[in-house]
């Protein structure tokens, strides 16, 4: 991917990671100031939920759709082959070469149904096959099987390792915010950058973007003087107390006891022990984000839908598990909630567990989970543009506001390196052999 292309993809990468930002910021707008609050264990069930049925009917039935068109299509033009064989006195001898060629362009990981439609062909052809062509068709045939055996098996251990990062990247952010605020929570996930490209060097050898090391170092640099203000006590800010939360989890306070409306984030300029808390969850995902965008990019004999069923689905029978388990008692809150708090809800389901998590992974798979990853401190910007409106929470120094100036200028310098090194000038210049002397 060269020129505008890679360009339009960079900004799309940008768009994501600042869109994402908002996420949190709607899901403590959903712990505090509707009607009905729920705890994190009841909205991340509830989000889940609806975002499995958006995921059914806005991606599955659409690309069943096009699959039983196009498969309809297909079999068509078989049937129009197979009678142009037999008219012109074809045998199954005659197909030898053919499928084994096709075989072996198509014996890469990712080529099951085509390697499923050339199994079907030999088991009909092989009868009248002589009998060297059809020991050929029986090798060739345990080669598929073998492969069709480790694609299966690595596809159920990259599921299993995206549904686990997936699930611990969202179970972190929605409890860190019983914690911390919103800008605070995504500060930490801006170390995700730095720990996806040394361990995309590491695991899978991939080369480093251009600038990546400098542009990071400014943006943590910038993100570091807004949490670096609150810790002082620079800022203020209006949170307003949920009034419940997870109940359970509350009760690990000192001697057991929930902690009152006054210990609540966001009441005060200073961190406390429960910042301490919610930053940490925050780091608990922040790793998890890490291994799961490199999962994704390694990930390519599974869909992005594949990936979202499980983790979706997994999410939701958990938590909503635990929810009847742990709180049965506030299931009324549910069982209350209006239309317009369930629309609410059902916006934020579909606009970021759904549509981000899509846009995510289509970016990572074009740009590669270095390149993607470089973006997540834009999160902050899109947290602190989201925070003020709905939480009246925000930005309320100058070091604050030089340090969300010194972020938005260090990935607006990363876009435009980034613009320059995708030129067929520069990609010229890389390729070149260096000069003897």
């Amino acid at each position: 991917m060269e020129g505008a292309g890679r360009t339009v993809w960079l900004l799309a990468a940008l768009l994501v990671q600042i869109y994402n930002g908002c996420y949190p910021v709607a899901v403590r707008y959903l712990q505090t100031r509707i009607a009905h609050p729920l705890s994190s264990l009841q909205l991340t069930f509830a989000i889940n939920a609806v975002a499995c049925l958006a995921l059914l009917l806005c991606t599955t039935l659409p690309v069943l759709v096009r699959r039983w068109l196009r498969g309809r299509r297909d079999g068509a033009e078989e049937m129009a082959e197979d009678l142009g064989w037999e008219a012109a006195g074809g045998t199954a001898g005659s197909l030898t070469q053919p499928l084994v060629g096709q075989a072996e362009s198509h014996g890469s990981i990712g080529s099951t149904g085509d390697n499923l439609k050339l199994l079907g062909q030999w088991q009909r052809d092989e009868p009248a096959a002589p009998a060297g062509a059809a020991a050929h068709h029986r090798a060739l045939r345990r080669e598929i099987d073998g492969r069709r055996f480790r694609l299966s098996r690595r596809a159920v251990l990259l599921l299993l390792g995206t549904t686990a990062a997936l699930t611990s990247v969202m179970l972190a952010q929605v409890y860190s915010l019983l914690f911390t605020q919103a800008y605070l929570s995504q500060m930490v996930f801006l170390l995700a950058p730095l720990l996806v490209a040394l361990m995309a060097r590491a695991l899978l050898s991939s080369p480093l973007p251009p600038g990546l090391f400098p542009a990071l170092l400014f943006m943590l640099l910038g993100a570091g003087m807004v949490i670096v203000s609150k810790a002082i006590g620079g800022g203020g800010g209006g949170g307003q107390s949920p009034g419940h939360g997870a109940g359970w989890l509350l009760a690990w306070a000192p001697l057991g006891q929930s902690v009152g409306p006054a210990g609540f984030p966001g009441l005060g300029g200073e961190l406390t022990w429960r910042d301490g808390v919610g930053l940490s969850l925050a780091f608990v995902g922040t790793l998890a984000l890490a291994f799961f965008m490199l999962l994704v990019q390694t990930s390519r004999c599974l869909s992005d839908q594949a990936i979202l069923w499980c983790s979706f689905l997994t999410q939701a029978i958990l938590c909503g598990t635990l929810t009847l388990w742990l709180e049965r008692d506030r299931w009324h809150v549910v069982q209350h909630l209006t239309w317009h708090e369930w629309g609410l809800v059902a916006a934020v389901a579909v606009a970021f567990t759904w549509a981000a998590n899509l846009g995510q992974q289509t970016v990572i798979r074009k740009l590669g989970a270095p390149q993607a990853a470089a973006f997540l401190p834009a999160r902050l910007l899109g947290s602190l543009l989201a925070s003020y409106p709905l939480l009246s929470e925000g930005i309320s120094s100058a070091a604050e506001l030089a340090g969300a100036f010194l972020l938005l200028a260090s990935v607006t310098w990363y876009l435009r390196l980034q613009q320059q090194a995708a030129t067929p000038g520069a990609q010229a210049a890389r390729l070149a052999p260096a000069a003897e002397p």
